[in-house]
């Protein structure tokens, strides 16, 4: 009888530390899981920063060339205006310019 009860002893022991042993698996695998979706939060946050920072640095190169393209055109205009008053200029002195 001694001999069967350390059986089923040792059979109660043998699944109590399998189940402790299954319970220590699942929590390694949930907390690998876990940190696992941090780190990819962590990693889109932060390519959402650097998309951010780029769309910052395309929208300030787009008005500097805004500006400068502005600029162009308004001493264009300058250049154009300045020609015709020559060419008024030549006329009113009588010399004919050829187009």
């Amino acid at each position: 009888m001694k001999v069967m009860q350390g059986f089923s002893e040792n059979q109660r022991n043998y699944l109590l530390y399998q189940s402790r042993l299954e319970a220590m698996y699942e929590y390694n695998t949930w907390q690998h899981e876990m940190e696992t979706s941090r780190k990819r939060a962590e990693q889109a946050e932060k390519e959402k920063r650097q998309a951010e920072k780029e769309k910052r640095r395309a929208e300030k190169e787009k008005q500097q060339a805004e500006k400068e393209n502005s600029r162009l055109k308004k001493e264009k205009q300058q250049a154009e205006e300045k020609l015709r008053q020559m060419e008024a200029l030549l006329r009113k002195k009588g010399i004919e310019i050829p187009k």
